[in-house]
C-alpha cells in the first residue's frame, strides 16, 4: 500500500463525494470536518528526527576525530544546523571550532567563543545540508590544544 499525501486524499473525497451525485457539496460541515482532521494529521505527516550525539567527557586533543558517523538513511540538516545544540563543560580561553566534514570535505563548523560553554553551529554556506546514505560525517578538533572539556551536543536534522 502506497502512503498518500493530505492534498491526495483530500482529492478523493472531493472525488467521492462529486462521484455519488454531490456536484454541489451537499454536507460542506463534513467535508470541512473530514479536511480538518487531515490537517491535523500531518504532524503524523513529519518526516521522522535523526539526532547525532556528542559525548567527550575529557579535554580533546589536537586534530582528533571525536565522531564519526555512516548514514545508513538519508539525513537532511537545516541552514546552519537550527534546531542543534553543543555545550561544554570547561569553556575555552580562546575561541574553539570543531570542524564538521563531509565525506573529507569542510560542510560546517560548531564555534565555542572564549570562555564560553554554549556553541553556534553553522553550515560552511549558510544553507541546508544533505547526507545520503554512504556518506560520512566526522567531527574534528581544532589544531591547538585548548582547556575546553566535556563536549556534548547533537546535530539535529530529519530523514529524507
Amino acid at each position: 500500500m502506497t502512503a498518500k499525501s493530505i492534498a491526495q486524499i483530500k482529492a478523493d473525497i472531493d472525488a467521492h463525494l462529486l462521484a455519488h451525485g454531490a456536484s454541489i457539496d451537499p454536507s460542506p460541515i463534513l467535508r470541512k470536518t473530514l479536511f480538518d482532521i487531515l490537517d491535523s494529521l500531518k504532524a503524523y505527516n513529519a518526516p521522522d528526527p535523526h539526532l547525532i550525539r556528542l559525548t567527550y567527557p575529557g579535554i580533546p586533543s589536537p586534530n582528533a576525530l571525536v565522531l564519526g558517523e555512516v548514514f545508513v538513511v538519508g539525513v537532511a540538516f537545516p541552514a546552519n544546523f537550527a534546531g542543534s545544540q553543543f555545550r561544554c563543560l570547561v569553556a575555552p580561553h580562546e575561541a574553539y571550532m570543531l570542524r564538521i566534514l563531509k565525506n573529507g570535505d569542510e560542510a560546517g563548523a560548531i564555534e565555542f567563543a572564549a570562555g564560553q560553554t554554549s556553541a553556534t553551529i553553522s553550515t560552511s554556506d549558510g544553507e541546508s545540508l544533505q547526507f545520503e546514505t554512504g556518506d560520512i560525517l566526522q567531527l574534528v578538533t581544532q589544531a591547538s590544544l585548548d582547556v575546553i572539556s566535556g563536549l556534548f551536543g547533537a546535530l539535529a536534522g530529519t530523514r529524507v
